[in-house]
């Protein structure tokens, strides 16, 4: 018994010490604060400048020389546009009232850019264009419906002084049905909205599969036809904006195209980036990367910083053929335009949505949005801008 005893004792002085431990609270370890990725983060050529929460469903239009910025925000009973200076000066804010439109049509803001120059600023709603002096933040006049010959002004284009805007029939614009009464394609002042001519064409398309481009100089205009089927390729015209007669057409692998500074060609985004001469259609060159089996291109150029932007989703060509799921791998790449190479090129994962402008500084600019995915629900939860700068510039 005795030889027991200081066996327990150490037991309870063993005890108490443990309960002194279990009492003192454990240091807190330090915390790491974790950054979420970037759109481009996995991108070593480029770098994050600057990044800015924003409110989720805020859509965003940068100018060309990168000074000014355009939030939009919307809901059916009307919208707010912020023209913001990334530099120094003043905010300027204003509202849009939507147009009386059909019952059961929703109105929203459908996108707004810049004028080359970076002056005038075209927001493009459901059933209206409003045009808007960037300076001074006010509503220079605004484009709606034909109320006679009933008909909507749909996809438009700015180029050198001049607005450009084609006008749908409403089972070509509110549906996507063909249009069997022919398209307008109308042309104003830029600045005043003065009215300059009307030119009729027979389009075989509707104004969601369907876009317009002025040329530099805007004495042509390309009008693309994007496929609605798979598969099938796109129609790219250059005509006049005197006469409509086409100057020629071709059958292409591309979505989304741009003019070059010069007038002298087209660059369009398909699996390549090619580029088109403007006087024939034929393909003068082409990017040396590939993307493979592509759709959904969007396309932004600016040559004053030599880059391309192209944004696009991926699918297996034999999965569809044999009509099997073909899950999309959503890339966006950044290409220099003197040897066609790419810079970067970055995966994007489901829950996250990109849109990309390019300034003359050589900044990349985008509206990066995450969503929650959910079983048969995609929900926007988050959105942010953030700025770019290419390592060493």
């Amino acid at each position: 018994m005795r030889a027991s005893f200081p066996r327990f004792l150490g037991f309870l002085v063993g005890a108490a010490a443990g309960l002194v431990l279990l009492a003192c609270p454990a240091p807190v370890a330090a915390q790491d604060t974790v950054v979420p990725q970037t759109a481009l983060s996995p991108c070593a050529a480029v770098s994050v400048a600057s990044r800015e929460e924003v409110a989720a469903g805020t859509g965003l239009a940068v100018s060309p020389d990168g000074r000014w910025l355009a939030l939009y925000v919307h809901t059916n009973r009307g919208g707010e546009v912020t023209l913001r200076p990334r530099a120094t000066g003043e905010s300027h804010r204003l509202e849009l009232v939507p147009p009386a439109l059909p019952p059961g049509v929703t109105w929203r803001v459908l996108d707004a850019v810049f004028s080359p120059n970076g002056d005038l600023l075209a927001i493009r709603t459901t059933g209206a264009i409003w045009v808007v002096d960037v300076a001074t933040g006010l509503i220079r006049y605004q484009v709606g419906v034909d109320p006679e010959r009933q008909t909507y002004p749909g996809k438009f284009s700015l180029a050198a002084d001049t607005l450009a805007v084609l006008f749908w029939p409403p089972e070509s614009y509110l549906a996507e049905a063909n249009a069997k009464k022919g398209v307008e394609v109308r042309l104003y002042e830029a600045a005043t909205g003065k009215f300059v001519r009307s030119v009729p064409m027979a389009v075989d398309s509707s104004d969601a599969w369907t876009d317009i481009e002025l040329s530099p100089d805007a004495k042509w205009f390309a009008l693309l036809r994007r496929p609605t089927r798979w598969p099938g390729k796109a129609h790219l015209s250059v005509r006049s904006p005197v006469s409509g007669l086409t100057r020629w057409e071709t059958k292409l692998s591309a979505e989304d195209f741009q003019w070059s500074a010069d007038g002298r060609s087209l660059i369009a985004l398909g699996k390549r980036l090619v580029w088109l001469d403007a006087d024939t259609g034929k393909q003068t060159r082409e990017s040396k990367s590939d993307a493979g089996s592509s759709e959904y291109h969007r396309l932004r150029v600016n040559e004053t910083a030599g880059l391309a932007v192209g944004q696009f989703s991926r699918y297996s060509r034999w999965k569809r053929s044999v009509m099997l799921s073909d899950q999309r791998d959503s890339m966006i790449v950044l290409w220099r335009l003197d040897g066609a190479a790419p810079v970067c090129q970055s995966a994007l994962p489901p829950s996250q949505s990109v849109e990309a402008w390019l300034t003359s500084q050589g900044e990349i600019i985008t509206l990066e949005e995450n969503y929650d995915l959910r079983p048969q629900l995609r929900l926007l939860k988050s959105a942010q801008i953030v700025t770019y700068k290419l390592v060493g510039k």
